[in-house]
This record gives C-alpha cells, structure tokens and sequence, in this order.
C-alpha cells in the first residue's frame, strides 16, 4: 500500500496503515502471507496470531481501524489486542464477528512503546479462521476539545432478534465512527447504569443490533479521533420480533490484489440479498436471489462491500461485509543465492540476485546488499552481482537482498552463510542465558540475555536462539540479547548456541514456566478476581469429573492446562481440560478446604485440616510440607519472588520459601481464615476472626492493622490506583488505601463470606449470604443487584467479554451482564456451589459443588 492510496484504506489519508502480510511477528503455526493480506487458522496445537509495529510519528494514536474477514466456521470470531506499556499488559477487545471493526484509543498515553510505535495483536483460537487484510491507525489531537455535532435521522426496524438501526451520517471531519447505547429502559444519560453499548465503533450509518430481549431503547452519538463524544441522538425504541437473524455466510475468492484482479463476493444462508459493492452505504442491488456479485477492483485502496440479507417474508434480516485491499502497485520479487554456502573460514562467497517486477523495467529496480546482516544496506551494492565477499570470522552470517520498485514497494530475500572453524586445538565456548519475563498472561514477552557466555581461548562471536525449544533456530546474529513473545502459558525450554571465533560452538538451554491463566483463588497477583481472557458465553456443560467426595475448595489452572482441587477426603486432584484425570495425590492427615496456588514453575501449595503446607510437583508428588501446629483453611498465595504465604489457625501468618524453609511468621490476634493478598508495594494483606484487617511489610513486620465491625472471612481485592476492598462477616463492604485509612463502607442485609472482584471500570462486585450479588461504584453506590436464590459462599468473576459469573446454594451458576446485573445465561449443576469459579485459555469456566465433582462450562471441543 503506498501512501497516496490511504485515503481509503485506513480511515482518512492520514492513516498509518499497515497491510496484513506486513506483521511484525506471528504465531510459530497457523500464520501465512497470501497476497497482501495475512491467514491465520487457530487448530489443536493453539491459537494462530500476528502482531503489527505500527509507527506514530511521535504522536498518539486517536482510533484503530481493523479490516479481518472471518472465515466461514459458524461463531467465528476474533480477537484484538493493543499493548500498554504502562501496564505492562495487553489490552483485549472481542470477539469480534464484523470485518470492519473500530476502536476509541484516545486518552491512553501509555500505548506508545518508547520507539514511538503502536502494537497490535490479532488472534483466533479454537478452530477459527481469519484473513488481515489491514490495520489502520488515526492520531488523536490532545488540543481538541470539541465534541462532533449530534446524529440524526436515527431509525430502528423491528426484524427477527433484533432492530436494524440506520441515521444520517455526519459530515464533519474527523468522525472515528459511532457509539451505539441501548437499554431496556428509556433513559437520557448514554452513561446511566443499566445503559450498554456496543463493544467497538461503528464506522458506517447502519447497524445490525441483535442479541437483545424485550424493547429496547437506542441512542447513537459520534466520537471522534481524539475521544470527543457528540451529543447523543433522539431516542428510539423497538421490539424484536420472534426467531433469529439469517445464518449469513459471506465468501470472497481473493481479498487483495493489484488493480482490475478479479474479485467476486458469494453470499449465502438467505433468500433475497441487497449488495452495498462499493461499500459507501449506498446499496445498488436490491432482492437479488443469485447471492453473487462482482466487485469493482480498479481503485486502489480498501473496499468494504456490505451485503443486508433476507429471509422469508423479510422479517428475518442479517447485515455482514467483507474488506479486500487493491494496491496500485505490486510489490516487487527479491531472490538471492550463494555460493558456496558453507565452509572454513576464511570463506570467499559469491552472490547472485533475481529481481523481478509486473510494473518496472529491470533498470528501473534499485538493489541493495546487507553482508553483514546489521540492517544497514551497504552502500554502492546496486547490482545484482556483487564482488565475492570473505568471511573471516566463523558463525552463520545471515545476508540479506532488497529490490526496490519505483513506487518505493520492496521486496527483501535472505541466504545464510554458514563459516566453521578451522583449529582442532582451539577450546569450545561456554554458553549461558537467562530468562527474564514480563508479567501478564497471553502474549507474553521474555527478554533472554546471553552475555555472560565467553569463550576461554577466544571472543564469542555469534548467537543463535531456539526460543521454543523444537531444534530449530528462529533468530541469529551477533547480539548476546534478543525477546521473544509467547502466545500461551505452559513449560518451555528455550536453548542459545554460541560460536567462536574460531568455529566452535556451546549451547545452553533453559526452562522456561510461564504462569498459568487462573494460578490462585483470585486468579493471579493484583488480578482482582478479573481476567484477561474472555469465559463462556453459553451455558454448554461440556463435562463434569466426579471425585466421589465432598469439595468446597475452588478449582485453579496449571501452566500445562490441567485443573487442580482438593477434596475433604484428603486428596489433590489434577484433571485434564477434556474431563479425564491426570493424577491423585493422597495427603494423608485432613481433608482439604483451602484452594490450591500454583506457581510459575508448575509447583503445587495446598494447605489442609493436616495443619501442614503441602508442595507438590507438577506430576503429583509430595516435595516437603511445614506443620503449623494448626488447623489450616486458608488458601496460599505466591510471590513474584516465590515465597508463599498462608494463615493458620493458630493466628499466625507464614511466609515461606520454594524450598519448604519458613522465612518468618506474624502473630496475629485471631484465627485466619481467609487468604492472604500481596499489594503492589510487596506488603502481605489479610483479615482475621478478631475484626482485624493487616498489613505486614515484607520482612513480616507490622504496617498497620485496622479494627472493622466483624471478623473477616474476605480476601482483600487492590487496585491499581491503591484502594483494598474487603467483605466483613457482620454485613459490610469496606473500602480502605493501603495506609489503613478508613474511605467507605456500605452496609449489606447479611454476613459477607466471599471476596470482591474489581471491573476494569473500577466497579466492584460482591455476594452475600443474603442470596444475592452486588455492584457498587467505586465510590460505593448501588448500581445493582442479582437473586441467586441461593446464600453466596464464592467469590464473583469477571471475563474480558464483560460477564461475571458466579455460583451459589441454589445449584445455579449464573453469567450476569457486568453493566445490568441481567442474566446472560444460568446453567443448574449436581449440587450446591460453596466454590468460586476460575476461566482457563480456551475459554472454558470450571466449578465444583458440593458432591464432589468438577464441572467444565465453555465450547464444545
């Protein structure tokens, strides 16, 4: 894509755009370039995915415009994520169904990596297909404050499932697209509680809302690229009509190509079709029955054709639309090769290059060498035969040829010259590396440093990487440092090879434990009961494992996806995501009510009635154990430095090492029951039976205690800005800093038994014994509240889609939308739930009940 042909490919001609086959990284497996465009098949073996480096040019990214067919699996879908380098954490969106999907990034300073670049994740799992066919990027103006005009002409049609909505566009500059609000209810304020909205802008002026019940009020107002909200539209209101939307199917036989390359567009599933070719929401064709059209290629840039289809009598609709990419220019083809491509130094290699273009003369391309593989093209190299080079120092050199057209699109080829040594007497290198990862839990980068590897006799001169262990190198060169992002959780054993200066090589390998999706009671450290990864949005049951015993202790997820509990007949229990067991460990002494913690390295810490710690290996077998003396129900926890932390009965808080040595104790003034919680400042937060709430330095020294009405059965939940959350069994909500100042509370009609679990918005959600759960802002107003039916004993969840889950007595597992409170689906099970729930990586939710066995929620395998 050059760049007068943005205009329409991103959003306005000043778009960063990136084409799909442009990534800056993808998955090992399921990625592929196909024109200009990037494949990506999600299988068994994980989620296929790329990331996009897009340059800001020193500003801050206002939307971003994504253009991913999805491929014709029923429930495809996709995911999109941007990194935050303040987090340090991907920010995730989806799924996505719609091929033109917009997003408002406006106002996060923190998206900028420090070279001045935007990162952006897409990615499929399960059994799913996407085409990326571009990546559009609009900078945000920090000095405007002008929010665009207000919509009109909103209309809402009644159809099966849902309304199709339709308004005038706005004709201002700058619009990102449109924020669609609906509520059950008619309201006036697009931010009231109980008004959702759609989870991406809608960058056209028609859109299908379906997923809806009963009438429902809309309201649509502009954002632009820089986050202003207009003026919401007038309101309408419609009801559904009975059945569903039309199985729509959309098919292209090519998403990119040069100009005029044929493109046809098959719609099936329906009985009529009217055809938007052009995708500028004008439709051309109306009631046609074929289901096929021919799209006008000899524009450059991308179309967005969008297809309204009918079902019988009409009342059955669907709205989809698909993208393709016409470039004005092909790219050109860069083939090099070498000879001879391997031997001792000092090696004399020739080179020989084949550039090859549809539009330029040979004469018209311009060539360029990288010898030495630094990314700088050395100069006076404008030949497709250069002078032969030598190579003097042993390692694999990687060579690197570029044709570039006169359009400015390249084309780069590269060819590996591997120089061996040439002294049997010379002395091997000594490799090493160390691994050092960023928190988080999908996606995860690892920064590896090799540079403490020498070479006694001689200088290391070349590294080599396998990153994933599989034998094969991905990356090579002369640094001692390189990253590396891992898509999933699990055990790696990525290796480094060094060479010398003399041809000898070393390697080192190094095993790699990165963190599993649900490691702990409150899914991970600073997690606040809220994942990255979206759960269930079905019902499905898709199998449960009984154990025979009673369980009340909540279910977690191992890095190698297995899921761990313990059971009241004194048996660790670790069973595999398709509901067969992997193992069953016995220990002996007292039946098990805590939930287990995991740590990165796979490890296992349970407590039980035994008064012991048990550590136990990821292949089921006891490792040591500390005996408090005590009764023990407290769930464990573990540091990022390792230790782990748990209460006894005797009052008293440990602290203890990987290797089962205690570092230290804190006596407190009652039993604990709860779980301990680690703040971001390191300090150890836990509650106890005599009404105290305290926090320990990381020494084990006190920091402050804070007496409250009740004893507490709660884990803390802090937040990022510094807030501690915590239920009080005497019927309260308490909200403190993390100085033990006192900043609200809220009363409840019964005892609070569980822990509360943070939104992303900052809304906090808590049971009670009452029978029901609880939102409150974050200043400690009511938003809503849900009948179980049943006492609340667990603690709420909270998926990236937006759904918290929660169980109770009633039998009932219940998915409420986070902004409503209202019932997305309820799924009864075998008995009564004193459990939380935890969500997994192929989106699966697990739960226990009370008769013993584990229950896995999520897609049909």
């Amino acid at each position: 894509m050059q760049p007068w042909e943005r205009s329409s490919a991103g959003i306005t001609q000043g778009s960063a755009f990136s084409a799909g086959r442009d990534s800056f990284i993808t998955s090992p497996q399921g990625a592929s370039a196909s024109g200009e465009t990037l494949q990506l098949q999600a299988a068994g073996s994980g989620p296929a995915w790329g990331i996009w480096r897009i340059g800001l040019d020193g500003g801050q990214p206002g939307t971003l415009s994504t253009d991913v067919n999805v491929g014709a699996v029923e429930g495809g879908c996709y995911y999109l994520a941007v990194a935050n380098y303040g987090s340090g954490r991907w920010q995730w969106h989806g799924p996505f169904m719609d091929s033109h999907v917009r997003l408002s990034l406006a106002g996060g300073s923190s998206l900028a990596s420090p070279a001045g670049n935007l990162l952006v994740a897409v990615l499929v799992d399960g059994q799913h297909s996407a085409e990326v066919v571009g990546l559009g990027v609009e900078m945000a103006d920090p000095a405007d404050g002008s929010p665009p005009g207000q919509v009109s002409g909103l209309q809402a049609t009644a159809v099966a499932g849902g309304l199709l909505l339709q308004w005038n566009p706005l004709q201002e500059s700058g619009i990102a697209g449109y924020r669609i609000y609906h509520s059950g209810s008619p309201f006036t304020n697009p931010q009231a509680a109980g008004v959702r909205s759609v989870s991406y802008l809608e960058g056209n002026n028609r859109h299908l809302l379906d997923g809806i019940d009963g009438t429902t009020f809309v309201r649509v107002a502009a954002v632009d690229h820089s986050g202003n909200t207009g003026e919401a539209s007038e309101q309408v209101s419609g009801l559904p009509l009975a059945g569903a939307a039309v199985p729509l199917a959309l098919q292209l036989d090519h998403a990119s190509g040069t100009m005029g390359f044929p493109a046809t567009l098959v719609a099936s599933g329906a009985d009529n079709y009217d055809f938007d070719a052009e995708g500028d929401g004008i439709f051309e064709v109306l009631d046609s029955s074929s289901g096929s059209i021919i799209i006008d290629t000899m524009h450059p840039g991308i179309i967005r054709p969008a297809v309204l289809a009918h079902g019988p009598g009409g009342e059955a609709v669907a709205l989809g639309s698909v993208s393709l990419l016409v470039s004005a220019n092909s790219r050109p083809l860069a083939s090099a090769t070498a000879s001879p491509q391997t031997g001792p130094a000092p090696l004399l290699v020739d080179f020989n290059g084949v550039a090859e273009d549809q539009e330029d003369a040979p004469q018209d391309l311009v060539l360029a060498w990288d010898f030495d593989g630094d990314g700088i093209y050395e100069p006076g190299t404008d030949t497709l035969n250069p002078p032969a080079q030598l190579f003097k120092q042993p390692g694999i050199h990687n060579v690197k040829f570029r044709v570039s057209d006169s359009q400015g699109a390249s084309d780069v080829d590269s060819v590996a010259i591997l120089v061996t040594g040439i002294d049997p007497d010379n002395i091997a290198p000594f490799a090493d590396i160390i691994a050092k990862r960023t928190p988080g839990i999908s996606l995860l980068q690892v920064d590896f440093d090799a540079s403490n590897s020498f070479d006694s006799d001689g200088s290391v001169v070349w590294y080599e990487w396998d990153l994933d262990g599989d034998g094969s190198f991905e990356l090579a060169g002369p640094g001692s440092h390189c990253s590396h992002v891992f898509p999933l959780s699990g055990i790696y054993h990525p290796l480094v090879r060094v060479t010398d200066d003399a041809g000898e090589t070393g390697s080192m390998s190094t095993t790699l434990h990165l963190p599993s999706a649900w490691p702990d009671l409150n899914g991970g450290q600073l997690m606040q009961r809220r994942s990255e990864l979206s759960g269930p949005i079905t019902d499905n049951l898709r199998w449960s494992y009984p154990t025979g015993h009673t369980v009340s202790g909540s279910p977690v997820v191992c890095p190698d996806g297995s899921i761990v509990f313990g059971d009241y007949s004194f048996e660790l229990n670790a069973v595999w995501p398709d509901g067969t067991l992997k193992w069953s460990l016995f220990l002996g002494g007292g039946q098990i009510e805590s939930t287990p913690a995991v740590a990165a390295d796979g490890t296992i810490y349970v407590t039980s009635l035994s008064d012991k710690l048990y550590a136990v290996s990821p292949s089921g077998q006891e490792r040591w154990s500390i005996d408090t003396g005590a009764d023990i129900i407290s769930s464990p926890v573990v540091g990022r430095d390792g230790r782990i932390y748990f209460g006894s009965h005797n009052g008293s808080l440990y602290c203890a090492s990987p290797e089962g040595q205690t570092i230290w104790t804190y006596p407190s003034s009652g039993i604990i029951e709860t779980a301990p919680r680690i703040g971001p400042d390191g300090c150890v937060y836990f509650g106890n039976n005599d009404k105290r709430i305290i926090a320990v330095n990381p020494d084990g020294t006190l920091r402050w205690e804070y007496i409250a009405t009740g004893s507490i059965r709660s884990t803390p939940a802090i937040t990022e800005d510094g807030r501690l959350y915590i239920g009080v069994v005497s019927g309260e909500l308490l909200c403190l800093d993390l100085q033990g100042n006192y900043l609200w509370d809220v009363s409840l009609p019964d005892a609070v038994i569980d822990s509360p679990a943070i939104g992303l918005d900052g809304k906090v959600y808590i049971g009670c014994v009452d029978d029901r759960l609880y939102a409150y802002s974050g200043d400690g107003d009511e938003l809503w509240n849900f009948d179980t039916s049943g006492d609340i004993w667990g603690s709420p969840v909270i998926g990236s889609s937006g759904l918290v889950y929660i169980g109770s007595n009633s039998l009932d597992m219940f998915a409420l939308d986070s902004q409503t409170g209202n019932v997305e689906w309820s799924r009864t099970l075998t008995d009564q739930i004193f459990s939380s729930a935890c969500l997994s990586e192929d989106g699966a939710l697990y739960i226990t009940s009370s008769d013993g066995q584990l229950h896995s929620i999520g897609k049909a395998f």
